[in-house]
């Protein structure tokens, strides 16, 4: 199953989402801010989720992750 969370999303679905037979892919780096760096609970999350074997992360549309700020 791919899934497309919102940051404040992940931590509410993990449950749900572990339960699932088969594999579960996070979309866009499972949208965790880039700026909150790897000690906010959700990079925490995706570690955990990603240590199950059953978990992949999209490493895709980085631009999703960080912001930007056009003239």
């Amino acid at each position: 199953m791919q899934f497309y969370p919102s940051p404040r999303d992940l931590e509410d679905f993990t449950p749900r989402l572990s339960s699932l037979p088969g594999r579960v892919v996070l979309h866009h780096f499972g949208a965790i801010p880039a700026e909150g760096g790897t000690d906010q609970p959700t990079f925490r999350t995706i570690l955990r989720m990603l240590d199950s074997g059953r978990v992949w992360v999209r490493l895709s549309g980085p631009m999703r992750c960080t912001r930007q700020d056009v003239p």
